[in-house]
């Protein structure tokens, strides 16, 4: 009737774990319990047992609150994020073994940075590393202090804004390091960061050197408007199964933030091009996303490599897939136990990391490369700085003396 108020559109999320695969359901779907079966009847089957994860009943965001709420998520999950200027720059103390205010260096030489990918921080990587086999990472970290004349630490945003915002605020942040040389080492979408910054942001006449580890050069499936749904379920998955680890960081609450964000301008539920516009409402995302239009990628990977005086790269991969079409992705990765993973053959078509396709770890100019080509091997994308030989590589290629 006219006049009468309307109440505010409600937006119902639930996951749900059937059988160890985790997937998102919308609306009044989830309520419909199916009931686990004490027993089976003749000719029958028993009801399939589900575990209702989190539920969630809220307003959509209006369109001038997403900008805000992806602000708020990257700081809430990466609280070393100054939030006045939206980054943050620190440096490694090695006495006392943790990141601190960058001080004016004493020494001559280049510098060391390393920087994160979507949902994680600086921490995260070198609490990793310091736990590799025999010390290695841990040793590393201490030659690198003596090394360069500084480590430091770049942490950022990685969904309020692209990859290129967040290289032009790595360039403020290295303004006091004046033309040293810079070696970077870079994970995940930080590899983006890394790469518009080397090429096309920093000008100043330095030598620079990279390392890549399981970065989305060339973008991933994960971040395909058209495989979305099927991503956000097999991140959720890998969230719920490495929970266990301490490993889930951002697999748990990355895909609600991307859902809560797409939702307020397209049905979830959709196919693109309604996809492709949510998606777009995601800069962080959007810039990672592995298809033929994606203009950032394609401009980012056009640019000579060959030229004098060009950044030197070094790329780590890695394949968890395995060529089983019934694989399970978690027996390698023991003591959890197995989920049926077919759901993950609605994302990659071939080799990948289980978020990054291997594929596309490499830039279009290529260079020495390491691949842990083995599935039993058990590396995949949260895990590499885990890895002895990954330490290995990263002191070879970057020349950091014993």
């Amino acid at each position: 009737r006219r006049g009468r108020h309307r109440p505010p559109r409600m937006i119902e999320l639930a996951l749900i774990e059937r059988q160890g695969v985790v997937t998102w359901e919308f609306g009044h779907a989830f309520s419909r319990r199916a009931i686990p079966a004490s027993g089976r009847r003749a000719g029958r089957r028993a009801a399939v047992r589900e575990n209702v994860l989190f539920v969630d009943r809220s307003e959509p965001l209006g369109v001038n609150q997403i900008g805000k709420y992806l602000l708020d998520f990257d700081h809430n999950l990466n609280g070393d994020i100054d939030r006045l200027r939206g980054w943050n720059l620190r440096q490694w103390d090695n006495a006392t073994e943790k990141l601190a205010v960058p001080v004016a260096l004493s020494k001559p030489g280049p510098v060391l940075v390393i920087v994160h990918g979507t949902a994680s921080n600086c921490s995260h990587i070198i609490d990793e590393l310091r736990a590799a086999p025999n010390g290695s990472g841990k040793k590393l970290m201490a030659d690198a202090a003596k090394h360069y004349a500084a480590v430091l630490a770049f942490d950022h945003p990685t969904l309020a804004f692209s990859p290129m915002i967040n290289a032009l605020d790595l360039s403020k942040a290295l303004e006091p390091y004046d033309d040293r040389a810079v070696d970077v080492i870079c994970h995940s979408r930080g590899g983006l960061v890394s790469s518009w910054w080397m090429h096309l942001v920093d000008q100043r006449p330095r030598v620079k050197r990279c390392v890549f580890v399981g970065s989305p050069l060339q973008g991933t499936s994960l971040a395909s408007p058209a495989r979305l749904r099927a991503s956000l379920n097999l991140l959720a998955t890998y969230g719920r199964l490495l929970s266990n680890l301490g490993q889930a960081t951002g697999f748990l609450t990355l895909p609600f933030a991307i859902l809560k964000v797409v939702s307020a301008a397209a049905d979830i539920t959709a196919r693109t091009p309604l996809l492709d516009a949510g998606l777009a409402m995601i800069p962080g995302l959007n810039a990672q996303s592995r298809v033929d239009n994606n203009t950032e990628l394609s401009r980012l990977n056009a640019r000579p490599f060959s030229a004098a005086g060009a950044p030197s790269r070094f790329f780590i991969q890695a394949n968890f897939e395995s060529p089983d079409p019934g694989w399970r992705i978690w027996q390698y990765a023991r003591p959890m136990r197995a989920a049926e993973a077919a759901v993950d053959l609605l994302v990659f078509t071939g080799k990948n990391d289980l978020v990054v396709d291997t594929e596309s770890m490499i830039d279009t100019g290529g260079g020495p490369t390491h691949v842990f080509e083995n599935p039993a091997d058990g590396v995949h994308h949260t895990n590499y700085f885990r890895q002895e030989v990954t330490t290995t590589k990263v002191r070879e290629w970057l020349g950091i003396p014993i």
